[in-house]
């Protein structure tokens, strides 16, 4: 490994770490935005996060949605609410803004032959969180790091997304992970 790479790994876990005490966290994803808030897709690598928020840019039109960060977005709760920030953390393809965003969901993919997406459990949050954020934290930083994961379960924030790569797949998550005032405005 290169001196940069090492010293990238770095001052990136060193930096997510820190962030545990402004009720702030990691999340492995590949981030977009659209219509001002922010969707989150987390998996493995090599599961079709940044195919999946691209595809997201082909649905909605690049005009309305970009991708927001590509590898290690910072999620932080903030006078009563979950927003997101690009850090300079981005994964392979170097996307990020240096922006802060309503959060509007989290979900964690599945590769599958048909489209689903549901709200996810505690007890599948916690090991799907933990997996794709930073790892090896003492104690009590572990434990600000539940409290953050137990804020946005309780949220409703987090879903399982099983898909696969299309537009429909883009439709399927934004139908379920779209905040509750635009799911009032289409009933009207």
């Amino acid at each position: 490994m290169l001196p940069e790479q090492v010293e990238y790994l770095l001052v990136g876990s060193a930096f997510y770490q820190e962030l545990l005490a402004f009720e702030g966290c990691m999340l492995h994803a590949s981030a977009v935005v659209y219509e001002g808030q922010a969707y989150l897709f987390s998996a493995d690598s090599g599961t079709g996060k940044s195919t999946h928020t691209q595809l997201w840019q082909e649905t909605f039109g690049r005009e309305n949605t970009y991708i927001f960060n590509d590898d290690k977005p910072a999620i932080r709760w903030e006078n009563g609410q979950f927003y997101v920030y690009g850090t300079p953390f981005s994964g392979k393809y170097d996307i990020s803004r240096n922006e802060r965003v309503p959060l509007a969901g989290i979900a964690f993919l599945r590769r599958a032959l048909r489209n689903s997406i549901t709200r996810i459990s505690s007890r599948e949050v916690i090991p799907l969180f933990y997996k794709q954020t930073v790892r090896g934290i003492p104690a009590e930083k572990a434990e600000q790091l539940l409290t953050i994961m137990d804020r946005l379960f309780c949220q409703g924030a987090v879903y399982r997304l099983d898909c696969d790569i299309s537009k429909d797949a883009v439709r399927t998550a934004y139908g379920a992970m779209k905040p509750e005032a635009d799911r009032n405005k289409e009933k009207l």
